[in-house]
């Protein structure tokens, strides 16, 4: 709630935090969808969910990827045509400041200390954990 009270102080704060959080987002999915993609492209017999778009899955990432970056120039786009410091979008500024702090943090301290899951399982025994329905026997219940 309040961050929806800048809105009511100042239009290009409001702005600029509006504009931060669809970039985000939309980064965040170009992230995962160039990162399917690549994993499309060099796993020959990756493991899929329940739900697949067949053919239309490369077809499909490159269209929302295209949107996506469509998406995010626009979200740094200054609100007015004369821009002036008070009507400047700063969302751009803000954002390339947190991706370079946190790229240099994963370098510098991150990469070092980051011990990955607890527990690994391949996709083959994901794959086969799941395969059948999992019945588990209740101790209340008795058959006669």
């Amino acid at each position: 709630m309040l961050f929806a009270l800048i809105g009511l102080g100042s239009d290009a704060a409001f702005n600029a935090l509006t504009g931060l959080t669809v970039a985000s987002f939309y980064t965040g999915f170009i992230v995962c969808a160039i990162l399917l993609l690549y994993r499309h492209f060099t796993v020959p017999n990756m493991p899929w969910g329940p739900f697949r778009l067949g053919i239309f899955r490369v077809p499909t990432a490159i269209l929302s990827l295209a949107y996506s970056i469509v998406g995010i120039i626009f979200c740094f786009w200054p609100p007015v045509a004369a821009v002036t410091v008070e009507t400047f979008n700063w969302s751009l500024v803000v954002f390339v400041a947190v991706v370079s702090i946190s790229i240099l943090w994963w370098v510098l301290v991150a990469r070092k200390t980051y011990k990955g899951p607890r527990m690994e399982i391949s996709s083959q025994r994901w794959m086969e954990l799941f395969a059948e329905p999992i019945i588990v026997p209740r101790e209340d219940v008795h058959v006669t």
